[in-house]
Order: C-alpha cells, then sequence, then structure tokens
C-alpha cells in the first residue's frame, strides 16, 4: 500500500506493528487507515459484483443506476482527484485537477435524480454536486449540506467582486446559479 509521507505514517505503522507483534489479526478499520482514497475506490471496484452492489443499495445508490454495483467506485475515483488537489492545495476551480474523464454513469446517476442537467465535471460546481448528493444519499444533515453549498457561493460571489466579468464566467460557469437552485431545491 502507498503511504502518505508524515507523523502520520508513524501512527499508521503503530497500529499494524501493534496487531501484527501480538499475532492478532489487523482489524478491517486499521486497514482503512492505511489505504488511500484511490486505493479504497480500488478496493470497492475489486469487491465481487453482489457485494458491490449491497454496499452501493446500503449507501442509498439506486439499483435503477448501478446494476452492477459499479457507480460507487466510480464516484470515489472522482472524488479522490479533488480530495488530492484541497491536500496539496492546488488550483481546483476549474477542475484541472482531474487525471482521467470522470464517468457519465455519474452524472447521468445525479441529473436523474436532482434534475440538473449538463453535469460534465468541467467546472467545481459539478463536485459540489457530487458531494452535496452524496452527503444526502449519506444522510447528513440537510442544515450542513446547505451549509456547504452557501460556503460555495460566498466564495463565487467573492471572487465575482475580485475579477472581471470575462474572466469570471470562464471560471464560474454561467449555468451555476441555475444548477445550484435546482440542487437545492433537490434537497
Amino acid at each position: 500500500f502507498c503511504l502518505s509521507r508524515g507523523l502520520g505514517d508513524v501512527y499508521k505503522r503503530q497500529i499494524v506493528n501493534h496487531y501484527y507483534d501480538k499475532d492478532q489479526p489487523l482489524p478491517i478499520w486499521a486497514i482503512f487507515e492505511l489505504i488511500s482514497l484511490g486505493e479504497f475506490g480500488t478496493f470497492v471496484g475489486c469487491l465481487d459484483q453482489n457485494t458491490r452492489k449491497k454496499i452501493s443499495k446500503s449507501v442509498g445508490i439506486k439499483v435503477a443506476y448501478d446494476r452492477d454495483g459499479k457507480l460507487l467506485p466510480l464516484i470515489v475515483y472522482a472524488l479522490k482527484d479533488l480530495r488530492n488537489a484541497v491536500a496539496h492545495n492546488n488550483t481546483i476551480f476549474d477542475a484541472r485537477f482531474k487525471t482521467g474523464k470522470v464517468s457519465l454513469r455519474i452524472a447521468k446517476c445525479i441529473s436523474a435524480e436532482t434534475g440538473i442537467n449538463n453535469i460534465t465535471f468541467e467546472s467545481i460546481v459539478d463536485y459540489v454536486i457530487l458531494i452535496s448528493f452524496m452527503m444526502k444519499l449519506l444522510e447528513c444533515q440537510k442544515k450542513k449540506i446547505m451549509a456547504f453549498i452557501r460556503l460555495f457561493e460566498k466564495d463565487c460571489e467573492e471572487l465575482r467582486g475580485k475579477v472581471s466579468t470575462s474572466i469570471f464566467n470562464t471560471v464560474v460557469y454561467t449555468d451555476t446559479r441555475t444548477k445550484l437552485n435546482l440542487l437545492k431545491k433537490y434537497l
């Protein structure tokens, strides 16, 4: 497994060594302390189809969008790139952090559930929609989801005041407000 470098590594190794030294099996929670988000996506993707489908259903993803149980790993892969960009303080507003194409299955599922069209993952607003969608599936409080969305809107308005309209419109697409209104209506 790839481990991030830093003080967290010492703690992670101590967890593993504790169980190893006592000749005890490593609990699954300890394994998830060790792996990256990408490795977690690979792990879920490698599970047999029935297990993937059960996990997907338990998360709240409708069977109609995930007959093979592969949607959740695709979502994890999409979020992995965003997480890595945020963790390394990279630019995220224009979604250039993507390491590959985000599956259309994700966009189709979200569009069908929310009524939001034109989800392309070429702009950060589509990731805000994905995160909000997943928060709702995971039964986060609506208040917390709305606070997340309001923070994004506040940041967009702050940016609007600092750059020209032409630059703003290349960073924050013109359909952002419509998408966010539909997202709030869905929630």
